[in-house]
């Protein structure tokens, strides 16, 4: 079990930085993201189980971290790596990881728990994050999501229609981090 309390990390820390190790050259799609603040470091990824029916379920997974590791793509390269709060500075985005507090939700897929899921990692078997300013605000929205497209990857998700699309189709929890 890790010792950072998860929602509170995510909810109050103001963050130094948030890098993301690109997934190739798919805009927004990750291998993991390192947040880094003053109450320490998580790493974020993407992760994938088997199912009986012979399906695969995807969801976040989060561990504890001293540094960033390096992901090399599959001729050897190191991928890019590129810090958000930088990206986005100077903008609302910049400030939802920056400026605390900040609301952060949990989501998991029903139908996955249906065809046998438990709640593996850390995040309780969750399949998106969202951080937003404020419960009214789409302005500063961002989901990050394990989604079944790219297995194994994070989906940032920014676009306000999108992130209502993704999580529609999911159920809010609490992975019992409070």
């Amino acid at each position: 079990m890790m010792s950072i309390n998860l929602a509170l990390f995510f909810a109050n820390t103001s963050m130094h930085s948030v890098k993301a190790t690109s997934f190739g050259n798919i805009e927004s799609l990750y291998l993991d993201l390192i947040f880094s603040g003053d109450k320490g470091s998580v790493r974020l990824t993407g992760a994938a189980a088997d199912m009986l029916d012979r399906t695969e379920a995807f969801f976040l997974t989060v561990e504890e971290t001293d540094g960033e590791p390096i992901w090399h793509s599959l001729g050897g390269q190191t991928c890019h790596t590129e810090d958000l709060i930088q990206k986005w500075k100077g903008t609302a985005m910049a400030g939802l990881f920056q400026n605390r507090p900040r609301i952060v939700r949990f989501y998991r897929d029903l139908e996955d728990r249906e065809r046998g899921l438990e709640t593996p990692g850390e995040l309780g078997g969750s399949a998106a994050i969202e951080f937003t300013a404020s419960a009214y605000s789409d302005n500063s929205r961002v989901v990050l999501y394990a989604t079944p497209e790219y297995p194994c990857s994070v989906q940032l998700v920014t676009n306000p229609q999108r992130c209502t699309e993704i999580l529609r189709v999911l159920e809010a929890f609490d992975p019992g981090y409070v």
